[in-house]
């Protein structure tokens, strides 16, 4: 009970005494006995009765449960005792009450636990009402000064919780917005009602200070942060999200287990709790994170009152009788923290202090963060002293009430040191900064402190002024007022402390060449021998110095170390440009000893490493004693350094041998890359150099076209100039070789014309943008070939491939030609076992993999000709003419390309690679590029590449080339070996075939003599004039060239070079500017007029190519007509002399008798014999034919021999008038024309009652002009028969079938007649004009089998030769109808050419001085021929009328008539000339023409005359 029970008063009437009211002060819940007894007057039997108390409604708040707390008293202020934490917080930062659980009960003290939840807003709040510090002070804070804070403060409405609510006026909202007005009802609107400004709103906030909390399960809690070795209890709120994530899922593992256990959740309500800790309030599970919490920011130390109050409305809790609740007062204490500051007191501590003198007394005071005096702190304050002292005592004193005081502090240390006096306790401390000791410097100038305290010289000084190694400029006489320097900075009291220190003595620097490095009053050591200290270790004289005392002395004076001596330098003289007498560091630099210094060098007192050379001088690295003379005046620059640090700007390598190619610098030419003259020139900016080097590569690209169209050519023209154009410029680069001094403008000349006429890339854009070494550049000569033989691969792939579809289309053409003529004479009905037989052996096409014909294979080759005799296969014109092969092509193209394009910069690179340059002690280098070392292995590899392949390119592949030349000196005129060889020999004569290679002997005696004897340029320049005179003298004596102008081209290029490798000589010899002006001006020039007159050269040579065109047009012009004439007269006899002999004897003896004594022949054959006459003997002729034939026919069916022949011939002429008469009916149909119409008017039926007439009207028809036209197929037919005849009796004879060129059996011919089918001779109409040539004259001169020999192939220069008459034997042949006695008595035309060639040579001069570049034959253009001068003009007359009698009678034989009844042909037959599509020497009908029906073959006409010439001007 709270107190104890009381009973009201009461009285006994009647024997019952009424009880009115039994008091018990806030009982617990339980069962009570009352007991009523008597025992007055009488003692009555007592009477019992129990009372039951249950759990009642909540009535007062209890905060004691917590395992530290304990609860004092009843008082007045605190009616249930004030419950104290009798664990005490450390002060600090932020300090966390731990674990403030108020739990509710009721007025018996027992808890209420989960029975109060139906107070669901009942709130607990707290604040602090007051607290003490342990200064005794008290205070009562309000909720705006309370130091305490609460987490969450506002989570509780100040409905439910009402302490520490403020009352805060938020500004009123926004009136609304005034709706539209009404719409317009005629009446003035009513002015807009004002609306009542809104009322302010009314807030309450809980100030921070004041924490307030709903009751859960009967309790409030207010805890620290949980961690995870301290998680707050489960009592505790959360204050973060994820605090309560983490609470709830321990709290349902929690449960879980404990429906897995089958326990129940315990429960506190009913129960008073006490001996439990938290009154038995669960505490498990725990979480981490953030907890509402009581905090305090800084808390002073002293003991803190906590109010835990709660009252709740009525209406929040209805169902509560007491509102409010007894509130709860919790004490806690608040202790000093941790050290967290320390203060000095009493007496501040001095900033200058002697040593080994105590230091006045003082204090420190300990401070925790909350500036709490530790007065209850047991522990030590400590001393520490930086730089550390030699000694500190009395640097560690006890803290007593908060404070320690230090009453004995020494201090040893060094003179003139400031020291750090650092105090420091635990985590807290304080510094007394810069306490300097009185230094030496106001005791004993220059003088050091002791460890003692006493003062000694410094080093570099010594008090030892008249023993040696003291300075006598420096002593007390220079110095009156050194002992009277008393320093004034120092406190009084050590004034006379100090001034009684002085008479210790004086120090004074060292002399020159002495040293002092220690501390005392010892003398000073000298330097080693040949060793001062005027010099510095930067090899400058010493300057002036600072000493340890701040003194300035002179740098020879006052040295504190031994390193101060150096070797002893003499004065250089002014120009530098000799060596003195000095020494230099030897190693190892502690030795202390110099050597002499090396000549060339100039020494500065340090080590090897510091040699400054001379101008002129090189050494390979800073630790060697060899010092180089460079090779080059512009290379070596000197000074200090070693390898490229001593070279000029742009220089590099060994002796500054090579150009810095990686700092953008390279030699303008050759010559200037030589070890004795390398100079280098800066880079041009890359732009600018790519742009040259393109400009370069475009003209070497230019020059190996050429180089490539020349040797495709044949032309030895465009040969010659080629090769003398490029070996001139090849000669004069090799000039640039020696090193004669040429100035640049003139030497960059030199690698442009290496450059542009071979594959080298060695040129100064070339060396800037590669970067090349000359081993690079050699290895990419000897490549070069490579690459160009790779080249060749696709290139030779072209022509092969270029061949075989030649050839196959060729085949696939004449099958289709066959199968044409197949088709026709099927059509015709004649026989076709022969075109069968072709068509059966051309059954499967060439293929690629075929053996390939080659002229050289066929050479031993034989055959068994007609007669018997072992033959050559292959006659020595046909070799000639024979088409070269893939591989001849490729293989001279090889050739040209690279001897002209790669020999020369591949032998250069390779001899320039066997020169080399020793340096002794380095190693040794390429004489022209000191960047590539000889003796390495890479090098060694390299050179082994380089010599092999050149040796292989240079020496083995001309070697062969000339044999194989001289092995087959009889066939250089065929096409074989003109391909293969022809760059090297065409243009030379015959016997001469082996110039080139004295060409290439001269050129490599001139790079030899130029890349092997660098050092002597003089030498090297009179050796190559004699080389070069010997050429010129054998160009002189030797006829080499088939043309003049080319011997003359070519002694003008040498005589070019010759002097410019004279002005050279010259220029180097006498070394003056205007033997330099006189010698570039002379190289210019004359290499300029050496370009102009080559291209006067071509010029030259181009007119006369046109004019030999000209000439050999016009000659195979008259010669045609000449021909042709000829030809007409010996048709015209051989036909009538055939006819005569069938002639009557009796009627023709004199006819006879002319022909056999050649009057007749004579008297045609002579010039101007009229046609009359041989009109004449050609109608008498016929007219006797005419009569013989008739009077055969009568008796042809008593012959049966003549009757057959004659059945034989009607038969054949039906059977073709037949098939004209059809495929003319058929043409005509297709064209659209009336098939019934003729094209001269009759219909067919007229043609074939002509094909039924009697012979005698048949023989009349074909014996007027009309039959002119059935000549030809006449002719032929002759003349195929015969042949046929004669072919097929010779191989019957012999039983054998004749092979071709590659032994493969010729195509069987089956004759188109039967073999006993003897046809009589054709006959010649008349003709009413001049002599007539038939269309096939050529094949009646020739057998059907056997093609006419053909002419060989002309070249530019070389006139058309006649055509050459048929072999003797053959059938219808000069010889055989002796007509040669016609042939010599035609007209000669060596004078007509005589005159033509003339004539032409007129006009081409008149032509150059008009600058026109043709001269035309025919009339200007205003003087036109009259019809006399054109009929006069016997060639124009003769073609004009061959053409197109000839043309007509094809037409007319083919069944092609224009059907509009025009007699001009609509095709013309092609007329070819010799040379341009292989004919035989003479214009002369197309006799390849097909004999099928095919319509659709185009003409194809060869260019004429002045075609030919303009295709002759093209190939120039």
């Amino acid at each position: 009970f709270s107190a104890d029970p009381t009973i009201s008063d009461f009285t006994i009437s009647n024997g019952v005494a009424l009880i009115s009211a039994i008091k018990l002060y806030n009982p617990i819940a339980g069962i009570y006995n009352v007991t009523v007894s008597s025992t007055v007057p009488v003692a009555l039997k007592a009477f019992e009765f129990q009372i039951t108390i249950t759990s009642g409604d909540v009535s007062s708040l209890d905060a004691c449960g917590c395992v530290d707390c304990v609860r004092a008293d009843i008082s007045v202020a605190y009616p249930q005792g004030l419950c104290s934490n009798v664990n005490a917080y450390k002060s600090a930062d932020v300090v966390q009450l731990q674990d403030v659980l108020v739990a509710t009960r009721d007025a018996g003290g027992l808890l209420m636990g989960s029975t109060l939840n139906a107070d669901e807003r009942r709130a607990v709040s707290v604040q602090l009402v007051s607290y003490t510090l342990v200064t005794g002070e008290s205070y009562t804070p309000t909720t705006a000064t309370s130091p305490m804070l609460a987490d969450a403060s506002n989570e509780v409405s100040c409905l439910d919780a009402t302490v520490g609510c403020e009352e805060v006026i938020s500004p009123p909202s926004p009136p609304p917005t005034a709706s539209p007005p009404p719409p317009s009802t005629g009446q003035p609107p009513a002015p807009p009602a004002t609306p009542p400004p809104p009322p302010a709103e009314t807030q309450y906030t809980r100030a921070a200070s004041v924490g307030a909390l709903y009751v859960i399960n009967g309790i409030v809690a207010w805890c620290a942060d949980g961690t995870s070795l301290h998680p707050s209890k489960n009592f505790c709120t959360p204050a973060s999200a994820s605090a309560e994530a983490d609470k709830t899922t321990h709290e349902i593992a929690y449960l879980t287990e404990l429906a897995a256990n089958g326990d129940v959740l315990p429960d506190v309500a009913g129960t008073p709790g006490t001996a439990l800790d938290f009154y038995g309030v669960r505490t498990a599970p725990g979480f981490v994170g953030d907890a509402k919490s009581l905090r305090f920011n800084r808390p002073k130390a002293g003991s803190y009152v906590l109010q835990f109050t709660s009252t709740c409305l009525e209406e929040k809790c209805p169902y509560s009788q007491n509102l409010g609740l007894i509130s709860e007062f919790l004490e806690i204490t608040i202790e000093p923290g941790v050290p967290h500051r320390l203060e000095f007191g009493g007496t501040p501590l001095p900033r200058r202090f002697d040593t080994n003198v105590t230091l006045p007394v003082f204090d420190v005071t300990t401070y925790d963060i909350a500036d709490n005096v530790l007065e209850a702190m047991d522990a030590n304050v400590t001393l520490t002293v930086a730089p550390p002292p030699f000694a500190v005592v009395g640097g560690s004193v006890p803290i007593v009430r908060g404070k320690a005081v230090f009453d004995g502090v020494k201090i040893i240390g060094m003179r003139g040191v400031e020291y750090d006096l650092t105090f420091s306790i635990a985590d807290a401390s304080i510094t007394h900064e810069k306490m300097r000791i009185i230094p030496c410097e106001d005791v004993k100038p220059h003088a050091s402190p002791m460890p003692d305290g006493s003062c000694a010289c410094i080093a570099g000084y010594t008090e030892d002024h008249d023993v040696s190694g003291a300075s006598a400029l420096i002593s007390t006489a220079s110095f009156p007022d050194l002992y009277s320097q008393i320093t004034t900075s120092v406190p009084l009291e050590f004034a006379s402390y100090i001034q009684s220190l002085r008479p210790y003595g004086v120090c004074v620097p060292c002399a020159a060449g002495f040293y002092k490095s220690g501390v005392g009053s010892m003398p000073c050591d000298r330097c080693p021998a040949n060793m001062d200290t005027y010099t510095g270790d930067d090899g400058m004289p010493v300057v002036p110095h600072v000493s340890q005392s701040g003194q300035t002395l002179p740098g020879y004076l006052g040295n504190t170390q031994k390193s101060a001596c150096q070797c002893v330098v003499a004065e250089a003289p002014a120009n530098k440009t000799e060596s003195v007498r000095a020494y230099y560091r030897l190693d190892p630099p502690e030795s202390y000893t110099c050597g002499a210094c090396p000549a060339g060098a100039v020494c500065d007192a340090r080590d090897v490493t510091y040699l400054s050379l001379l101008s002129g001088h090189w050494r390979a690295n800073a630790s060697t004693l060899s010092v180089f003379t460079c090779k080059s005046p512009h290379a070596c620059a000197g000074g200090v350094g070693a390898a490229d640090a001593l070279c000029n700007a742009g220089y590099a390598g060994p002796l500054c041998g090579s150009c810095d190619r990686h700092a953008g610098y390279a030699s303008l030419e050759d010559s200037k890359a030589l070890e004795t003259s390398l100079k280098c020139n800066k880079c041009w900016a890359p732009v600018a150099s790519v742009f040259v080097m393109l400009m370069l590569l475009a003209a070497q690209l230019v020059v190996w076209r050429r180089v490539c169209v020349a040797a495709q050519s044949y032309i030895a023209t465009s040969v010659i100039y080629t090769k003398v154009f490029v070996s001139h410029f090849q000669m004069l680069a090799t000039l640039g070789l020696i090193d004669l001094g040429w100035p640049n403008a003139v030497g960059i000349i030199f690698p442009i014309s290496r450059v542009t006429t071979s594959v080298s890339l060695k040129s100064f854009p070339a060396d800037c943008l590669l970067k090349w070494s000359h081993a690079s550049y050699a290895m990419y000569s000897v490549f070069s070939v490579c690459v160009f033989a790779a080249l060749c691969v696709p290139y030779y792939c072209y022509m092969r491939i270029t061949a075989f579809l030649k050839l196959r289309g060729e085949w696939y053409a004449t099958k289709r030609e066959l199968e044409d003529k197949y088709i026709a004479a099927r059509r015709n009905g004649d026989d076709t076992r022969s075109l069968k037989h072709k068509l059966e052996r051309m059954r499967n096409p060439p293929e690629f993999g075929d053996t390939v014909t080659n002229a050289y294979d066929l050479v031993l080759k034989t055959k068994v000709n007609r007669d018997g005799y072992i033959v050559q296969e292959c006659s020595h014109e046909e070799l000639t003419n024979m088409a070269p092969t893939a591989w001849d092509s490729t293989l001279g193209l090889f050739y040209a390309t690279t001897l002209y394009m790669c020999w020369m910069p591949t032998l250069t690179g390779a001899l320039r690679m066997i020169r080399t340059t020793e340096i002794e002690d380095i190693g040794t280098y390429l004489y022209v590029d000191y960047s590539v070392q000889t003796n390495a292995a890479s090098f060694k590899v390299y050179l082994t590449i380089i010599l092999l392949g050149a040796s292989m390119f240079t020496a083995y592949m001309p070697y062969v080339a000339f044999k194989t030349l001289r092995e087959r000196s009889e066939t250089l005129t065929w096409m074989k070996t003109m391909t293969r060889y022809g760059f090297l020999y065409l243009g030379f004569n015959p016997e001469r075939y082996y110039w080139e290679l004295v060409v290439f002997m001269r050129k490599g005696m001139l790079v030899s003599i130029a890349v092997l004897l660098p050092d002597t340029p003089l030498l090297a320049a009179y050796l190559s004039v004699g080389v070069i005179q010997l050429s010129l003298a054998l160009v002189l004596l030797l006829d080499v060239y088939e043309r003049e102008r080319h011997r003359r081209l070519e002694t003008i290029s040498l005589v070019v070079i010759l002097i410019s490798y004279n002005s050279g000589a010259l220029m180097s010899s006498v070394r003056h500017a205007v033997s330099e002006i006189i010698a570039s001006f002379a190289l210019y020039f004359l290499n300029v007029a050496f370009v102009l007159y080559f291209m006067s050269c071509i010029r030259g040579d181009l007119e006369d190519e046109v004019i030999a065109a000209k000439l050999a047009s016009e000659r195979k012009d008259v010669e045609s007509e000449e021909y042709l004439r000829r030809e007409a007269v010996k048709r015209a006899l051989v036909d009538t002399h055939q006819a005569s002999r069938a002639l009557h004897p009796r009627m023709a003896s004199d006819l006879i008798a002319a022909f056999d004594n050649q009057t007749l022949v004579e008297e045609l054959s002579k010039p101007g014999a009229s046609d009359l006459k041989l009109k004449h003997v050609q109608l008498s002729v016929h007219l006797e034919s005419i009569r013989n034939k008739w009077r055969q026919s009568k008796s042809v069916s008593n012959d049966p021999v003549a009757r057959r022949d004659y059945e034989t011939a009607v038969l054949a002429l039906e059977r073709k008038k037949a098939a004209m008469d059809h495929e003319r009916w058929r043409r005509r149909v297709e064209a659209g024309a009336d098939p019934g119409a003729d094209s001269d008017g009759a219909d067919v039926g007229s043609v074939a009652s002509e094909s039924r007439s009697s012979e005698g009207e048949r023989k009349s028809v074909e014996s007027d002009d009309s039959a002119f036209d059935r000549v030809d197929a006449r002719v032929m037919q002759y003349n195929e028969i015969i042949a046929q005849q004669r072919l097929l009796a010779e191989r019957e004879a012999r039983r054998e079938w004749p092979t071709d060129a590659l032994g493969r059996e010729l195509e069987r011919v089956e004759p188109t007649y039967p073999p006993e089918y003897v046809p009589r001779p054709p006959r010649l109409p008349a003709q009413d004009s001049v002599s007539w040539t038939p269309p096939s004259a050529e094949i009646m001169l020739s057998s059907p089998l056997q093609s006419p020999t053909k002419a060989p192939r002309p070249t530019p220069s070389a006139s058309v030769k006649p055509h050459k008459p048929p072999k003797p034997g053959d059938p219808f042949t000069y010889d055989y109808f002796e007509l040669t006695a016609v042939r010599d008595a035609l007209p000669t035309v060596e004078k007509q050419m005589q005159d033509l060639e003339s004539s032409i040579t007129a006009n081409v001069a008149a032509s150059r001085a008009h600058a026109s570049t043709s001269t035309s034959l025919v009339p200007p253009p205003g003087e036109r021929q009259s019809w006399r001068e054109r009929m006069n003009d016997s060639s124009w007359r003769v073609q004009r009328r061959i053409n197109a009698r000839e043309n007509a009678a094809l037409m007319r034989e083919f069944g092609q008539v224009d059907d509009t009844g025009d007699n001009e042909p609509t095709r013309r037959i092609t007329v070819r000339e010799n040379g341009n599509d292989g004919g035989d020497g003479h214009e002369s009908v197309d006799d390849q023409l097909s004999s099928s029906d095919d319509d659709h073959a185009a003409p194809r006409r060869a260019p004429a005359g002045r075609a030919g010439r303009r295709a002759v001007s093209r190939r120039l």
